[in-house]
C-alpha cells in the first residue's frame, strides 16, 4: 500500500540534502587547500580523495539505496574528521584553520 503523506519523502530529501551538504563542504575545503598549500595537502590526504572529491556532489552521483548512502556518509565523515585533525596538528601553518572554507567545514562537522 502506498503512503499518502509526504513525511517519508521529506525525510528522504532532507537526508539527501545533508549528505550533499557535507560532501560539497569537504570538496570545497579540499579545493581551497589544494590551491593554498598543495604540497601539504598531498602529504596529508589519500590519493583516492582527489578522484572521489574532484566532482560536485549532485543527486545523480549519490547512491539511491539507503544502506549505500549511509556508508558514503560514514566515509565522508571520517575523511572530514581526518582532514580537520591534520589541520589542527599543523601548528606550523596556523593560517589553514583561519581559511573560510576550513572554518565552514569545522562548523558543518560540529
Amino acid at each position: 500500500r502506498q503512503r499518502t503523506d509526504s513525511t517519508h519523502v521529506l525525510a528522504a530529501v532532507k537526508a539527501l540534502n545533508h549528505l550533499e551538504l557535507v560532501g560539497e563542504t569537504l570538496r570545497h575545503a579540499l579545493n581551497v587547500l589544494a590551491t593554498v598549500v598543495p604540497e601539504w595537502l598531498k602529504q596529508h590526504v589519500l590519493l583516492e580523495w582527489f578522484d572521489g572529491y574532484g566532482e560536485r556532489f549532485e543527486d545523480y552521483r549519490l547512491p539511491k539505496d539507503k544502506t549505500e548512502r549511509d556508508a558514503v556518509s560514514v566515509v565522508i565523515g571520517m575523511d572530514g574528521s581526518h582532514l580537520m585533525a591534520c589541520i589542527d596538528q599543523a601548528s606550523d601553518l596556523p593560517r589553514l584553520a583561519a581559511l573560510p572554507a576550513v572554518q565552514t567545514l569545522a562548523d558543518v562537522w560540529q
